[in-house]
Parts: C-alpha cells; sequence; structure tokens
C-alpha cells in the first residue's frame, strides 16, 4: 500500500467577547460662583472609549466620563454643570495578540451622590469597560485525498477576516420654531441600523438622537427629541457583497440655539466615527474519521471549536410602563422634560429565530407642581425582559448587544403616577461556534489479516451510521449501499448486512 498522507491547514476568524473589567470613577461638580444648590433635579454619567493600544496579552486603554447636574437654586432658576473625567487602564487577555483588532465599550452601571452641599455634588459612577476583539483560529488536518483510506467528513462553517478599519464623518441639523431660548442639558447618541459589505466598500446607515432639555423664556423646561439620519460609505478592500459586516459608532455633538426674527431655532453639529471590521463566510470538509482496509491505523485526533461570524442586525420594540411617586413627593400638575434617558442591556441569550434581551431602561421625569410651585424630579426605571425576532439566530449562537433609547413620552395618570413609554433599538452581534473532532494525524499500523471467506455478514446495532457499518466491514459505505439496495437508514438495530467479495485462486 502506498501511504502518503495528505494535510491541509483550515484558518478562521470571529468576533467574541473578550472579557470586561469594572473601575469606579469619581468627581465633584460646583456651581457656578454665587449660585447655591437647592435641589437637584438629574444626574447623568456618560462613558466614551478614547483610545486603545494592544499588545500581546493586554490592551491598554483610555476612557472619559462625562458628569452632568441639573439642579435648581435657591431662585428657583434652571442650571446645568457639567465635569468630564478622563481615565485609563489596561485589560490582560491570553487571547489578545499583538495584530488583533479590537473595540471596546464603555457603559455606565450605576451613579450614586456621595455628598450633596449648596456648594458641591461629589458623584461616583460604576464603569464596565467591555473588550471586544477577532480572534484567529488554525487547524492542520488530514485531507481526504490521502490515497489508500477512506475517510468520513464533515461539512463545517467558518468566518475570515477580509477587511477592517475605520472612519469619520460630520452631520448637522436644523430644528425650526423650538420652544427654548437656550440649552441647559443635551445628550447625543447614535444608532447602527444597517452595515453592508460592497465590493471594496462598506457602508453603515443609521440615526443619530440627541435628547435636549431647554429653558423657555419664562423659565420653565422642556424637552425635544432630533433624530439625524447618517449614511457613510468606507473603503475595505476585499470586502464582497453578503459578507459579514461588524460595525460600531461613536458621536460628539455641538448644540446651540439661535434666533432669527424672534423665532429660535436649534441647530446641531456632529462629529462622528466608524469602526468596522468584514468577514466572509466559506465551508469546507474536515475529515472526522478514516480507516483502511489493508492495515490498522494509529489516528491522532484534536477537539476544535471553529468561530463562524454571522451578520449583525438592529431590532427595534416598545417598552411601556409606569412610576408611582413617594408620598412626600408632590403631585404631578404639568410633566416638563424627560432626561438622562438610557437603556442598560444585561443580558441577551441566542434562541432559534429570536433573541432574549434583558435589561432596564432608566432616566428621569422633571414635572411641575402648582400646589408646591416648584420643579421636581422622579427616576424612571423599567425593567425589560423582550423575545426580539432575528431570523439568522440559531440556539447555539451567542450574541453580544447593546441598545439605546430612541424616544420616549411621559403622560400623567393620575397626580402620583406617571405612564412611560420608551421606543427602544438593540444592536446585536452574533457569533457560532462549531465543535468538530478531526483527524489531525495519522501512521500506518499492522497489516491487517486478509479475509478469505466470500462474503461477510455484520449485525447492526441501534442508531448505528452507515459510516460506522462500512469501518466494520472494511469496505466502502458505496459498495454497501450497492450490495444492500433494501437496507433503510438510520439502522433501528438488527438489519444484516451483507458484502460480497471477488476472490482470486
Amino acid at each position: 500500500m502506498s501511504f502518503e498522507p495528505v494535510y491541509k491547514d483550515l484558518s478562521f476568524n470571529c468576533k467574541q467577547r473578550l472579557c470586561k473589567a469594572q473601575s469606579v470613577v469619581e468627581t465633584r461638580v460646583i456651581p457656578p460662583h454665587g449660585v447655591s444648590i437647592a435641589r437637584v433635579l438629574c444626574i447623568d454619567a456618560r462613558c466614551v472609549m478614547s483610545g486603545a493600544e494592544v499588545f500581546a496579552g493586554e490592551v491598554r486603554y483610555t476612557g472619559r466620563t462625562c458628569f452632568k447636574v441639573l439642579f435648581v437654586d435657591s431662585e428657583g432658576e434652571n442650571h446645568c454643570v457639567e465635569n468630564n473625567v478622563d481615565f485609563s487602564d489596561k485589560i490582560e487577555c491570553s487571547l489578545v495578540k499583538s495584530d488583533s483588532f479590537v473595540f471596546l465599550r464603555g457603559s455606565v452601571l450605576d451613579t450614586d451622590v456621595t455628598n450633596v452641599s449648596q456648594g458641591e455634588i461629589k458623584l461616583a459612577s460604576v464603569i464596565e469597560i467591555a473588550l471586544d476583539g477577532d480572534v484567529k483560529g488554525a487547524l492542520n488536518y488530514l485531507s481526504s485525498e490521502c490515497e489508500g483510506l477512506y475517510t468520513e467528513v464533515k461539512q463545517v462553517t467558518c468566518s475570515n477576516l477580509v477587511a477592517h478599519g475605520n472612519g469619520v464623518a460630520t452631520a448637522s441639523n436644523t430644528v425650526e420654531k423650538v420652544k427654548f431660548s437656550d440649552i441647559v442639558f443635551a445628550e447625543h447618541k447614535a444608532v447602527v441600523k444597517s452595515r453592508v459589505a460592497g465590493t471594496d466598500t462598506v457602508r453603515v446607515e443609521g440615526v443619530i438622537i440627541s435628547e435636549i432639555c431647554g429653558r423657555t423664556d419664562d423659565g420653565l423646561l422642556c424637552s425635544a427629541t432630533v433624530e439625524t439620519p447618517f449614511s457613510e460609505e468606507m473603503g475595505a478592500i476585499g470586502a464582497r457583497f453578503g459578507d459579514s459586516v461588524v460595525a460600531r459608532v461613536k458621536v460628539s455633538a455641538n448644540a446651540r440655539v439661535e434666533q432669527a426674527d424672534e423665532v429660535n431655532a436649534l441647530v446641531v453639529d456632529y462629529d462622528l466615527s466608524f469602526s468596522y471590521c468584514v468577514y466572509a463566510k466559506s465551508s469546507v470538509e474536515v475529515v472526522t474519521d478514516a480507516f483502511s482496509a489493508t492495515h490498522e491505523l494509529v489516528l491522532k485526533r484534536e477537539e476544535r471549536e471553529i468561530g463562524y461570524e454571522k451578520q449583525g442586525v438592529t431590532l427595534f420594540d416598545r417598552v411601556e410602563g409606569n412610576i408611582t411617586l413617594d408620598a412626600n413627593m408632590p403631585v404631578v400638575d404639568n410633566i416638563l422634560a424627560v432626561t438622562a434617558v438610557g437603556l442598560s442591556v444585561t443580558n441577551a441569550l441566542a434562541g432559534d429565530g429570536e433573541v432574549l434581551i434583558e435589561g432596564v431602561v432608566s432616566g428621569n421625569v422633571i414635572y411641575y407642581s402648582a400646589e408646591a410651585n416648584s420643579k421636581n424630579s422622579v427616576a424612571v426605571e423599567l425593567p425589560l425582559s423582550l423575545k426580539m425576532g432575528a431570523s439568522d439566530v440559531c440556539e447555539e449562537d451567542f450574541v453580544c448587544a447593546w441598545g439605546e433609547v430612541i424616544s420616549v413620552t411621559a403622560k400623567i395618570r393620575r397626580g402620583n403616577e406617571i405612564d412611560i413609554r420608551a421606543d427602544i433599538a438593540i444592536e446585536t452581534e452574533v457569533g457560532q461556534k462549531t465543535s468538530v473532532s478531526v483527524i489531525s494525524g495519522v501512521e500506518l499500523g499492522d497489516k491487517r489479516e486478509e479475509r478469505s471467506c466470500a462474503y461477510s455478514m455484520h449485525v447492526a446495532h441501534a442508531g448505528e451510521t452507515l459510516w460506522e457499518t462500512a469501518k466494520a466491514l472494511s469496505c466502502t459505505p458505496e459498495i454497501i449501499m450497492e450490495q444492500n439496495s433494501g437496507i433503510v437508514l438510520p439502522f433501528k438495530g438488527g438489519e444484516k448486512i451483507i458484502i460480497y467479495r471477488h476472490l482470486n485462486k
């Protein structure tokens, strides 16, 4: 027997959640000179990752937490004070290589007031840093092209990183005839609605949501939500139609009120930054078992997980609920604004054709009470557990997810109860891992004793595969099917399989 095993190399890439880390960021917010804090209406903290350096085994990152406090002074005037705190640290992870392409996402898990007085507010936020990265895998396996071997193969799907990069863009929007004359509180966020690969390009489309809380001429507050669509095409050499795209976007903005002919207009200028990876899908056949009709084989097996990046999708839904004021709070006569609205995803699980999303919508409702002649606020916390349809998702997939509130509506149900309705968007990134046992090495063993009988019979056991029967009889599955045309697969157990041989004298 001529025995020259042939081996092939399989390489694959897949983005996955590598690890998480937490840190605490603290600050103190001081009101303008001569202003005393009488009542805090809203506190908010947002985290933005600003940079990363990748080394073997670790990622060093920098970020910024923006703290905002909306309060009423002793004269009943509204004020917003901001303070930005920069931070840096590192995450250690053995899967990170010096050339890995990584994504960092920072989110604020909780913000507490540690101390408050007329002259300052001390805040502390718990920041969670999620590190996602492209993970490379490689496998050397026995080829089915090896002469003299009968091989069982399994088709597996994998993906390869064909392009990655960054991009920037700008956008702007103008809203005419707004009610407020100046801006007190503003938040800006971006949602990717679609990400599509073309020939050497990637197109990312979505919407920017700006939540603006402004002050009217009579000193009251009102809020407005501004939606600004964006669409940006970036070069991605190697990308092709049908490839899977992972894309993320960050936004910073400058909002201002301009007045013309006694009419106020809101003007917002945006700076967008993009990060993307493009994965091409492929299917390969790997050898999972082998035998020889003439020799025993010594097989080396290797159990591996092969990753496959699927196309991520953005899912939309609505969350509804209500909040009840504490007994000592003034009743609600007029809702002025909804501020610091956010969505925290605490869990994302894949099912067949759906994704289970768990989390909480949070924010603040600022209202006016005529009885107390005061502006007050109440915190919003709406737990959510939603099954959202996603046709390409399977139960064994792993999902990374985060979300934003696109719009929120607050209505008075009764004096001490407020109904909340929030439209949300959940961005998902989906991957799949297939566990497969491959033959990574083979050695020729002792020669089998040549069978001199004209035929052989094998009794199948329940659940036995055609491959197992062929291995037991030392012949190909094709011969078994040719000489036993009446068999039905899978075997129920007890079937007699017979093969005939041509004997030479």
